[in-house]
């Protein structure tokens, strides 16, 4: 499988790559909280898919640090909406999936 991991400071993430259209987003991690480090990577990240035509999906999964400075599965999910990700249905663990923006539907 093919890989490619951005990165930024003290985070970095993964995508794994499954046919020309989609990819994984894993391993997203920061070693150090509220620096933007994260946003910033997690930009990088979504520019990649919609200069490249990629579908991104996703399951939230907290991991990490162990206390209360890692984020739990709510603020992650509010974390990655941010970036357009959107809950695929209600079901536990949590999948979200992200479409470029020359597939998405606006509105008139």
């Amino acid at each position: 499988m093919r890989h490619r991991i951005f990165s930024y400071g003290g985070a970095s993430a993964k995508l794994t790559f499954f046919g020309k259209e989609g990819a994984a987003l894993s391993n997203v991690f920061s070693r150090r909280r509220g620096r933007g480090e994260a946003r910033l990577v997690m930009e990088k990240v979504s520019r990649y898919a919609d200069e490249n035509d990629l579908v991104l999906r996703l399951i939230i999964m907290r991991y990490g640090y162990s206390d209360e400075k890692a984020m739990n599965n709510v603020q992650l999910e509010e974390f990655y909406s941010k970036f357009g990700f959107e809950r695929h249905d209600n079901t536990l663990p949590i999948f979200m999936i992200r479409y470029p923006t020359s597939q998405k539907i606006h509105a008139p």
